[in-house]
């Protein structure tokens, strides 16, 4: 099962394995309010006839949808989803879908705090606040 750390979550980060259906994941909050962590559909480069045209984003919940959620609420588009968790739980939910979608096509965010709390001899010390993710 992969895990994605408070501190990995600050930055954007792809899936590192396909998503199937009934993959079940779980978002740990240890804070004793609300956070946030979105899905999205990763960006890619878009050219007709060499041209560079921008960037798309893939549309990972034109075939997937989420169920059985547990401690969170979520607001989902095309290419996004966006989670509320609740204060200090552990939320989860099911990916539900018809069809693999390939690991290079999704990535995971979380607005995760870092204090950094001073120094000790081995260095400084980051206090991580938000979510962690198992999938």
């Amino acid at each position: 099962m992969p895990t994605l750390t408070r501190k990995q979550l600050r930055t954007r980060h792809t899936a590192s394995t396909d998503l199937t259906n009934g993959t079940t994941f779980t978002l740990t909050n240890n804070v004793s309010k609300s956070v946030y962590f979105n899905i999205e559909g990763s960006r890619y480069y878009i050219s007709e006839s060499g041209v560079f045209d921008g960037y798309k984003h893939y549309d990972i919940f034109n075939t997937a949808s989420l169920d059985t959620l547990v401690n969170c609420s979520v607001i989902t588009g095309s290419l996004q989803a966006g989670f509320v968790v609740d204060p200090g739980a552990v939320a989860t939910f099911n990916w539900a879908t018809t069809t693999t979608v390939p690991q290079e096509n999704v990535t995971f965010m979380a607005s995760n705090g870092l204090v950094r709390s001073g120094s000790t001899p081995s260095g400084s010390v980051d206090l991580l606040y938000g979510v962690q993710l198992d999938y």
